[in-house]
């Protein structure tokens, strides 16, 4: 059984390291095998697993049946024992893109639909995938949504993905003045070695201090902090990381040196790469519970191992040493795609674009 932690300050019990599912359906490698994945889903849990997350918008709804269908019988049999976060925001294009939309409308449907292709009654927690653009106002009218589905049985909780430290506070006040103060338990957002953000921006202290949980998505930062990555490595048509500047050109070439020197490090520490990278993430504080994700049994009960590994103050000083300030290069989404999910990159304070495509 592996070490659990309350979701939020009153939320369910959740294991130690959650399970990320977005990779199962063909965001990063183009091959999907449904079968595979079920055998990684239901080994997880049988390892002591039993949080789990997905979103609609990962396969456009087949990531959300996968998982449905992987723990269908264990749901059956005890629904409280497994925990199930879902989220909602992100709506594809025809022409491969997509725009945010946390209108109450949208947010009412998008659980249903959740609910329907995960089979259960309840989600546990259920995400604004992205804030909407607008600022207070517009995220009130989202949070008032998010209240009619607490208030219906059809969602336990609420959280926030990629929201900065100002919303965060405003959606714990508000959801707390209008009598649901256990309500808001979790803020996920990216975070590794290589993207530090949440240190940075006051985004993981606040959660610190509002007792929220904190969930990294992308621990091992898209396959970077793996032993497979390398120069010569080729993408899959499709594959999300082509699209970011950190994979590409002599920035991949940069960070593949820094990742080397990781390597070395986690040699010297006698794990592998993955678990020194996660076992970092949860140096950080009880709160927070990354959620890595793999399609593959093996990479499953490595990533687990990292749940032993202790690194003391002097390994987190010279892992920072080799993550020197300026060090990783190109910004994790290009500024088109921060512009669209309504996020501000830690590297350039001053952007904001209040024409982001957005619906409400």
């Amino acid at each position: 059984m592996l070490g659990r932690v309350k979701l939020g300050k009153n939320g369910p019990m959740i294991s130690r390291m959650g399970f990320g599912c977005m990779g199962m359906s063909g965001d990063y490698e183009a091959d999907r095998n449904d079968n595979e994945s079920i055998i990684t889903i239901q080994t997880a849990l049988k390892a002591g697993v039993n949080f789990f997350d997905t979103a609609d918008v990962y396969g456009n709804g087949h990531s959300e049946n996968l998982l449905g269908n992987a723990l269908a019988e264990s749901l059956k049999r005890n629904r409280k024992s497994i925990v199930i976060a879902t989220k909602c925001g992100f709506v594809p294009t025809s022409g491969g893109g997509f725009y945010i939309d946390a209108s109450p409308e949208h947010i009412k449907k998008s659980c249903e639909n959740s609910l329907t292709r995960l089979k259960i009654d309840y989600i546990d927690i259920y995400y604004l995938h992205r804030l909407p653009a607008g600022g207070k106002e517009v995220l009130q009218k989202s949070l008032d949504a998010l209240i009619l589905l607490l208030q219906a049985g059809k969602i336990k909780h609420v959280g926030l993905s990629e929201a900065d430290a100002e919303s965060i506070r405003f959606t714990h006040q508000y959801l707390k003045s209008k009598g649901f103060p256990d309500a808001f338990v979790a803020v996920q957002s990216e975070f590794s070695i290589f993207v530090q953000e949440p240190l940075k921006n006051n985004v993981l202290a606040t959660c610190r201090e509002l007792g929220l949980s904190f969930i990294p998505f992308s621990p091992l930062c898209r396959g970077m902090l793996t032993e497979k990555m390398h120069t010569e490595i080729k993408f899959d048509k499709g594959d999300f990381r082509l699209e970011l500047p950190m994979f590409q050109g002599e920035n991949f070439k940069a960070n593949l040196t820094i990742r080397d020197k990781l390597v070395k490090f986690s040699e010297s520490k006698g794990c592998t790469l993955p678990q020194l990278g996660l076992a970092w993430l949860l140096s950080q504080n009880g709160n927070v519970v990354p959620i890595p994700g793999t399609k593959y049994v093996t990479n499953l009960m490595n990533n687990l191992k990292a749940l032993n590994i202790h690194l003391t103050s002097e390994d987190l000083k010279l892992i920072q040493q080799i993550i020197m300030p300026g060090a990783v290069q190109g910004l994790r989404y290009p500024s088109h795609m921060f512009k669209l999910q309504n996020i501000r990159p830690a590297a350039d304070p001053e952007f904001f674009a209040p024409q982001i495509q957005s619906k409400l």
